[in-house]
């Protein structure tokens, strides 16, 4: 999986999918230690697998990029900043695949 250090900050790491090769290999590896800022990954993977949805109209990618979405929203304590980009990241693709599917579930 491409993992790449940010400079400016010691602790904060970043992951870059460039290819779908990549968001495979980093769905197979995604159990993360902590340090790793698991959260984010998550929603980075989510966030990439809803962009190959888009491209492929493969349900499978958005069926996980829903899936790990709500796993990153779930690992955001609430009044933590990153559980509004969660919450919306999760909601796109909700919508996403309300605009496939019609079931109102995703929209509740």
């Amino acid at each position: 999986m491409p993992v790449s250090k940010d400079a400016s900050s010691p602790s904060s790491t970043t992951i870059t999918f460039r290819s779908p090769s990549d968001i495979n290999q980093s769905k197979s590896q995604v159990t993360l230690p902590a340090s790793m800022n698991r959260p984010v990954t998550l929603s980075n993977l989510g966030n990439a697998l809803a962009s190959r949805y888009k491209k492929s109209r493969n349900m499978a990618d958005l069926e996980d990029s829903i899936r790990y979405l709500q796993e990153s929203l779930s690992l955001c304590p609430i009044g933590d900043s990153s559980r509004s980009i969660a919450l919306s990241n999760l909601r796109n693709a909700l919508k996403a695949r309300h605009g496939k599917s019609g079931k109102m579930v995703d929209l509740e």
